[in-house]
């Protein structure tokens, strides 16, 4: 056949020509004359930008193919589809025995057999465009005359992977893969159409395809490893990644673009790079190997070309690793002065961090060849290459254990099936408690779920009890602990030890942290007392009188009181009966233009989280029969918001003020101002309503994504900063929150639809909401927002 590609230079139509002329067809190149230069293979051309083209241009062609691209970032380009569409109909309709492809997209594929959704309603509103354009002139050469076949690739349409020499074919229904994924090569696409040129089953119709390829990253990931390390609850090490020198976060977990590694949570090594510990590369015949991740929240499976390397928690201080078909790992890595990797036993190594932990090694199937030279002078082993290395099966399974103390091989271990069995109870116990959501967002329960359970550890060192990490690097601040606990209301529990163990580093004045690990802490400063708040949102659906054993309300009523006397003891140092901030940082939102007035300020929200922080105390003293003391909490809350409202509100809305200078008012736009609504309705419904009114505005504050920090049209809102115009987590949880125990239900719930909606897309490049769901603290506000709009 003689086949013409449009686009013959692009990354499509340079494969599709390939694959033709290696077939014997006689191919021609259809390019832009500026474009002749890109031609990598020695074709016959037509020199003609596309809207030169003519029919007389394709007379006597069997095929011509459709691969034309273009920038479509540039304004204006996505209509490119439409237009160049409209020009080739009316080239190739006089050619009813020319068969016309066009390389489609998948945007306009539906999204499942029940034909009601197209895959681009599911993307971002600022993505749309093109996918909405693209389907436009589908549907105007569906009803040409032209003989045409249009196919479209899978959703992760792949430019630098292999031909793999097989595909499935579809319809107009975007279809998935062995592992769940909508994934195709360029390469195996190219193959799919030219096989389409040879066996005309599709003709005046569309198709798609989808590839297999066992080294790609074409598996469907619960999370993208790296902004999430795996772990399991409990765990306070795990498998981290982090770019190649040449790859960047958003590639981090993409095949080639990561190196993977042991990282951890313990306090001391948070000043390494990375807190990286030592790296893991595969191997295959002795030699570093490509590969990619893909993740459930159960196993983590390195994939290459020879097989797959898979991880999973039979215990929470136990990694087990599996290989296949002759894969091992590497350990290539320096060691500091007193470090050491050395024997345990007769198989097993120890490598031992002096400040940090210990981790043995051992091999319960294959063995270790480990090169680790003793240096006198360093005391160390500075120089290690240690190899994980299959037995005479090609079969590995590696038991890799963490000690806070020296390390010690087991009499016994469980068996693989049995450690994943158990990690797959554990996670789907949990996961069980957590909300139930509509069907639209099950990955993002999935994932905000995961976030939380693996950040999650077991008590150690300075840890008493149950804590939860905000990321791989740090450890949760304290009003983080009371978001994450909220959203394990249905854990109490483990939502308790959450609220209990800032307790545990409590001062003697009564000053919480604003957070603390294992081994250190930051006691120099707070963060807001949202305790109360956190409190609130429980004890409205769990009953702690039957469900919190007496001895834990007490330790969490007496120290809860100290903290919030505390404020008023030591942080009103000018006396009006309201407490100051003394840093951005202690508010959450650490670089307001709030602050940029003074590092001391007096700002309304502080005044409402500690009145209602006495409120619940007083609920909790009668609980544990403390009426007197009852009666006082409640009336400090009420004088508290009273003086509150005679100082901040100035009939309009809340304003704030600088410590000590009574007379410079601060009249900013911020969210801020916005914070007392926690109160509910404990304030004047004339508050409420104001504030309602305000927050109910399209484009001050109320965004698609949810609440902007600051409002849209003030001076100082940024779309870059965390604190002047993000969609920032706490501010919708505490806002919505508190709208919702005022009355404004409908309000509050559609600002928390608009959250999650905006987490779902991706964010938004127009009001800087944080994408994703990465980390205990944005997986917190997704689950509690989510709840918020469905279940409340």
């Amino acid at each position: 056949m003689i086949v013409a590609v449009i686009g013959a230079t692009g990354k499509a139509g340079k494969l599709i020509a390939r694959e033709a002329r290696a077939r014997g067809h006689v191919v021609y190149a259809v390019t832009r004359p500026a474009s002749i230069y890109k031609l990598e293979d020695d074709y016959p051309v037509i020199p003609k930008d596309i809207f030169e083209l003519t029919t007389e241009d394709f007379r006597g062609f069997d095929i011509v193919v459709d691969a034309f691209g273009t920038d479509f970032s540039k304004p204006g380009n996505e209509y490119l589809h439409q237009t160049t569409m409209e020009h080739l109909i009316q080239v190739m309709e006089p050619l009813p025995e020319t068969r016309f492809f066009v390389v489609g997209g998948a945007g306009s594929l539906f999204t499942d057999e029940s034909r009601t959704a197209r895959v681009y309603e599911t993307m971002s509103p600022a993505m749309r465009a093109v996918p909405e354009n693209q389907f436009a002139a589908w549907n105007k050469l569906k009803d040409s005359k032209v003989n045409y076949t249009f196919m479209s690739p899978a959703e992760l349409f792949d430019p630098s992977g292999p031909r793999s020499g097989s595909y499935t074919l579809g319809t107009d229904v975007s279809i998935k893969n062995s592992v769940g994924r909508s994934y195709i090569t360029y390469a195996d696409f190219a193959l799919a159409m030219v096989d389409e040129f040879e066996n005309r089953k599709f003709e005046k119709a569309r198709f798609t395809a989808v590839g297999e390829s066992r080294y790609k990253n074409d598996g469907k990931n619960v999370f993208r490893i790296g902004g999430t390390p795996f772990m399991r609850a409990g765990s306070f090490f795990g498998v981290f990644a982090r770019p190649h020198a040449f790859g960047s976060p958003m590639t981090v977990g993409s095949w080639g673009a990561t190196d993977i590694y042991i990282g951890s949570y313990r306090g001391t090594a948070l000043d390494l790079p990375f807190n990286e510990l030592f790296p893991l590369y595969p191997v295959y015949g002795g030699k570093r190997i490509p590969f990619a991740v893909m993740t459930t929240p159960v196993e983590l499976i390195i994939r290459t070309t020879y097989g797959n390397i898979t991880f999973c928690w039979p215990e929470a201080d136990l990694l087990y690793i599996r290989s296949e078909n002759g894969l091992g790992l590497l350990i290539d890595m320096q060691m500091e002065e007193h470090q050491v990797i050395k024997p345990r036993g007769d198989k097993a190594w120890e490598l031992a961090f002096r400040w940090i932990c210990s981790f043995v090694l051992n091999p319960l199937k294959g063995y270790m060849d480990v090169d680790a030279p003793w240096d006198y002078e360093r005391n160390s082993t500075p120089v290690v290459k240690a190899y994980m290395l299959p037995d005479a099966d090609g079969e590995m399974l590696i038991a890799l254990e963490e000690f806070e103390q020296s390390g010690c091989v087991r009499e016994s271990y469980p068996s693989w099936e049995e450690g994943l069995a158990d990690v797959a109870a554990d996670w789907e116990a949990f996961l069980n408690k957590q909300p139930q959501l509509p069907e639209k967002y099950a990955d993002e329960r999935i994932e905000a779920a995961y976030n939380t359970w693996s950040h999650l550890v077991h008590p150690s060192g300075r840890f008493k009890r149950w804590s939860i990490y905000m990321s791989g690097m740090m450890a949760a601040t304290s009003w983080q602990m009371c978001e994450n606990a909220a959203v394990l209301k249905n854990n109490l529990p483990l939502a308790m030890d959450l609220l209990l163990n800032m307790l545990d580093e409590q001062s003697p004045r009564g000053q919480l942290p604003d957070f603390y690990d294992d081994s250190h802490a930051m006691l120099t400063m707070i963060k807001p007392p949202i305790q109360g708040w956190a409190l609130d949102y429980i004890m409205r659906e769990r009953d702690l009188a039957t469900e919190v054993p007496r001895e834990q309300l007490i330790q969490l009523y007496e120290g809860y009181v100290k903290w919030a006397d505390w404020f008023l003891t030591y942080r009103d140092d000018d006396h009006d009966g309201v407490p100051q901030y003394e840093h951005g940082d202690e508010t959450g939102n650490d670089d307001s233009a709030v602050f940029r007035y003074s590092n001391v300020m007096d700002l309304p929200d502080l005044s409402a989280f500690v009145a209602l922080l006495y409120d619940k105390l007083s609920d909790i003293a009668v609980i544990i029969g403390r009426d007197d003391e009852a009666a006082e909490l409640k009336k400090k809350s009420r004088d508290l918001i009273d003086n509150m409202i005679k100082i901040f509100w100035n009939g309009e809305r809340f304003i704030g003020r600088v410590h000590a200078d009574h007379d410079h008012i601060i009249d900013d736009t911020s969210l801020f101002f916005y914070r007392p609504i926690v109160l509910g309705d404990r304030l004047p419904k004339e508050i409420i309503d104001k504030m309602a009114e305000d927050l109910s505005k399209e484009g001050l504050y109320l965004t698609p994504c949810g609440l902007s920090v600051e409002a849209m049209i003030s001076p100082e809102y940024s779309k870059v900063s965390f604190g002047n115009g993000g969609i920032a987590t706490s501010e919708n949880m505490l806002i919505a929150t508190g709208l919702y125990y005022a009355g404004q239900k409908e309000l509050a719930k559609e600002i928390a639809r608009r959250y999650i909606d905006g987490v779902k897309m991706g964010g938004s490049p127009f009001y800087g909401v944080r994408p994703g769901i990465a980390g205990s603290w944005p997986a917190a506000g997704f689950q509690f927002m989510a709840n918020l709009a469905y279940n409340l």
